[in-house]
């Protein structure tokens, strides 16, 4: 702080520096005021000394990719409440696998074309509360039949037949085992459930086939967008 001197006399004239700024003299001829401003500091991310030549400015990259940058470049944004800035939400995968096991007391192989004879459900959450997520699922099935000699028997998935098996020896097959499994897609909102169900079913069975144990396993992999 500085003050006036009015012909040798003390004045009421104050002089106060404010942030960045500096003020040295007295005011008077031999000894006047000089008002001097600091640089700015200059964080991460910032580049320029904040004058009318050189404002500050946000230290920014070049665009090396070939896709136009409106449409690809992710968003920076500032929280009002801090001043502070954030970059887009990041990616978040998820990983589920659900097994189930049915066990049937020998129940006969359906005759008629992609017949359920059971249904399995599972479902997952997108963690991601921002976004909607991709996801792709897994559908495996085994199936177990007992095939008397010339029985035969049929298995899919909803009214996709995947395997069919028949008895040709002279003995009976007593663990006749099938394996099959599809893929499927679905998109869930953000933060929501996806609720997701098959059919396991069965066609052909002849000459006393039937089935007594099935297998499931829903797998869920999940990317959001």
């Amino acid at each position: 702080m500085a003050s006036c001197k009015c012909g040798g006399r003390a004045c009421n004239c104050v002089v106060t520096a404010g942030p960045g700024i500096t003020v040295v003299g007295g005011g008077s001829t031999p000894n006047p005021y000089v008002v001097s401003a600091s640089a700015p500091v200059v964080g991460c991310g910032l580049a320029g000394e904040g004058t009318a030549a050189d404002p500050l400015a946000v230290e920014t990259g070049t665009w090396s990719y070939p896709c136009a940058i409106a449409s690809n470049g992710g968003v920076i944004s500032c929280d009002p409440s801090t001043g502070q800035l954030y970059g887009e939400p990041r990616t978040k995968t998820a990983f589920e696998s659900n097994f189930e096991t049915r066990t049937f007391a020998d129940l006969a192989v359906p005759a008629p074309d992609d017949t359920p004879v059971a249904t399995f459900c599972a479902s997952i959450t997108n963690p991601d509360t921002c976004r909607a997520a991709l996801v792709v699922i897994t559908q495996e099935t085994d199936v177990y039949f007992t095939l008397p000699p010339g029985a035969e028997a049929a298995a899919g998935q909803g009214n996709d037949e995947m395997w069919r098996i028949k008895n040709t020896g002279s003995t009976p097959m007593g663990r006749a085992h099938l394996q099959f499994s599809k893929l499927q897609r679905a998109t869930v909102a953000a933060g929501a459930t996806l609720n997701w169900c098959y059919d396991v079913t069965m066609a052909h069975g002849s000459g006393g086939a039937t089935y007594y144990q099935i297998l499931s396993n829903i797998r869920f992999h999940l990317i959001s967008l």
